[in-house]
């Protein structure tokens, strides 16, 4: 059996060495509480983030039921039955759609424009 004298080892150190040793314990100890203080941010971040994603989850709900409510007290329409449907069937984008009415409206300007000059050569030649 040994006694409790023999388990006890002692290590000369040198006094800078005792200081390095003191220092990098003080460091790691520091590392350890910012460490600490990350996971406590991490954390509470994260259960904030849960909250607002429960209540967007609530929110979304809410919006679709409202939606759904919506469609069923609208009138029902037949696409076919819109005005000018056939015209912006084939439209791959929304830029193409826009050139279209820009030309539909200018060309009906210009159909007033043509209008309204053939009535005033009408009264001329009367």
């Amino acid at each position: 059996m040994t006694t409790q004298t023999e388990s006890i080892i002692h290590v000369m150190l040198e006094p800078e060495e005792a200081l390095e040793g003191k220092k990098d314990i003080l460091t790691a100890k520091a590392d350890i509480l910012e460490l600490m203080q990350i996971i406590q941010n991490y954390n509470s971040l994260r259960a904030e983030e849960l909250k607002l994603k429960a209540k967007l989850y609530t929110k979304i709900k809410t919006l679709k039921n409202k939606m759904q409510r919506l469609k069923i007290t609208l009138p029902k329409i037949k696409i076919n039955e819109l005005p000018h449907y056939e015209e912006y069937t084939e439209l791959p984008n929304s830029t193409k759609l826009r050139t279209q009415l820009k030309s539909k409206q200018t060309n009906n300007s210009i159909d007033r424009e043509l209008e309204e000059i053939q009535r005033k050569l009408r009264e001329l030649s009367r």
